[in-house]
């Protein structure tokens, strides 16, 4: 949204007077005035929240396995030929889409239909993948965080993390595609681990859920990512100058 109001420049202010702009998620960054104030009149924006902001919800079942990176693609294998078997709605996160693109290839290449949605793929064929995937043409999704928001996956039993995220907010999202109202009872979220960097991660996450509270620095996580964003666009800018 962000990115979005920030192509209106200092128009925005003026532009958007009147009209009703709403935002929402299961994070949002504690300092958030302070990146839109420059384009919209903070004073006026009502925020409703519930206490489940930033935690992990608990209604479904969440494991994590520990691998070595030389048997990670073996053991995702014999988790989702156990899917297959059972045409269970799937969905495969994984951290960059050059890997989304290799599990879906390597899923069709073992009789296991999958489909891929990441930022490789066109987004209007993005969208016929999704397709296909929700109405059940192919039960298997492979992609990166691109799908962990603003898509309808009520549809879904199993969220698997081939590659653990590597932020907290990012573990919100996408767990958070599966215990959705009106979606199947029986789903539940199966997660890799195979490095330091998502043993500390996971670590926060289960001792928040353990205390059931909210998770520490998940916070931190967005500002940086959001900062990250804003220092590449600038590097891009000065680089075409």
């Amino acid at each position: 949204m962000i990115t979005f109001l920030r192509k209106f420049g200092q128009s925005a202010v003026s532009l958007f007077q009147g009209v009703r702009i709403i935002m929402t998620g299961a994070t949002f960054p504690t300092n958030f005035d302070a990146y839109i104030s420059e384009l919209l009149d903070v004073e006026n924006i009502q925020k409703i929240s519930t206490d489940q902001l930033h935690r992990v919800l608990l209604h479904f079942p969440q494991k994590f396995i520990r691998v070595a990176l030389s048997r990670k693609l073996e053991s995702f294998m014999e988790i989702i030929e156990k899917d297959s078997s059972k045409q269970k709605k799937t969905l495969i996160f994984s951290n960059k889409a050059s890997t989304a693109d290799f599990l879906s290839m390597h899923l069709n290449e073992q009789n296991i239909p999958c489909i891929n949605f990441d930022q490789n793929v066109h987004w209007k064929q993005r969208e016929n993948h999704y397709r296909k995937f929700a109405e059940g043409e192919v039960n298997v999704m492979s992609a990166t965080d691109l799908a962990s928001r603003g898509l309808d996956t009520t549809m879904v039993n199993h969220v698997i993390n081939f590659d653990f995220p590597l932020n907290a907010a990012d573990y919100i999202h996408r767990v958070g595609r599966v215990g959705r109202i009106g979606g199947p009872g029986s789903s539940h979220v199966t997660s890799l681990v195979d490095n330091p960097l998502a043993v500390e991660v996971l670590n926060r996450i289960e001792l928040a859920a353990r205390k059931n509270q909210e998770i520490q620095n998940v916070n931190n996580n967005i500002v940086r990512i959001i900062q990250h964003r804003i220092d590449k666009k600038q590097r891009i800018q000065e680089n075409v100058k």
